[in-house]
């Protein structure tokens, strides 16, 4: 579903990410852990087409999106939870809700994954006709992915979901992820700094430091190397 190749990304004169070589098969859940600034959200940028690369190429179902604009690459079925949620505050939670749908044909019944985000999140249902900047950090995050999800994307992006929120809703949030790998309905790569969270979800992991991959494997031999779990497991 997605396959990376020798990815180069740089700031001005600045290299943050080299040589990212990286591919996640179709309904898989993916991380990508790291410590802050190692160059995951820059990666995820780069993958939704806000930042431009400089080598390398990106592939989504076998399609080359590298050098693609945003609404180009949504439109082959790429959704990005950002680390900030990056709503409408004046807005209600269902009319953010609604604006998930915008690549889709007008007239297409949504209320199936409605009811089912709701599910996932069933305080957005009681918030629903509520103002989004109102929402706790929490709630906003939830209606962030929410909003991700109404979209029907082929590749979820999760850009640091558990930053700023507390253990119950890590867990929860964790929940919901494990729910969709369950029904094999989308592929997502995580990208996590917590990797107790991280590593408890997905299937396989790599580990970014300094802008290289420098660990991978499955999630057990990433929580059983020497170097993640001395690094990012404390122990």
């Amino acid at each position: 579903m997605l396959d990376i190749s020798n990815l180069d990304l740089a700031y001005g004169k600045v290299r943050v990410l080299h040589d990212i070589s990286l591919e996640i098969a179709e309904h898989e859940v993916v991380t990508l852990i790291g410590p802050n600034g190692a160059g995951k959200t820059s990666l995820m940028m780069a993958l939704s087409g806000i930042n431009p690369t400089i080598g390398g190429t990106f592939s989504v179902d076998g399609v080359d999106l590298t050098g693609k604009p945003p609404h180009v690459i949504s439109r082959f079925g790429v959704a990005q939870v950002a680390q900030r949620s990056h709503l409408f505050p004046d807005m209600s939670v269902h009319e953010n809700l609604l604006l998930g749908t915008y690549r889709h044909k007008n007239g297409m019944d949504h209320s199936d994954m409605i009811d089912r985000i709701h599910t996932y999140f069933p305080i957005l249902r009681k918030r629903a006709s509520q103002k989004a900047g109102s929402l706790s950090g929490g709630e906003q995050k939830m209606l962030a992915f929410g909003r991700a999800l109404i979209s029907r994307p082929k590749l979820l992006l999760l850009d640091e979901p558990s930053s700023g929120l507390s253990p119950r809703m890590v867990d929860e949030l964790a929940d919901v992820v494990h729910a969709l790998r369950q029904d094999r309905s989308l592929t997502t790569l995580i990208v996590e700094q917590n990797a107790v969270m991280a590593l408890g979800v997905a299937d396989r992991g790599y580990l970014l430091e300094s802008g290289r991959i420098t660990v991978s494997g499955s999630t057990k031999e990433l929580a059983s190397s020497d170097e993640v779990r001395v690094a990012y497991l404390g122990m």
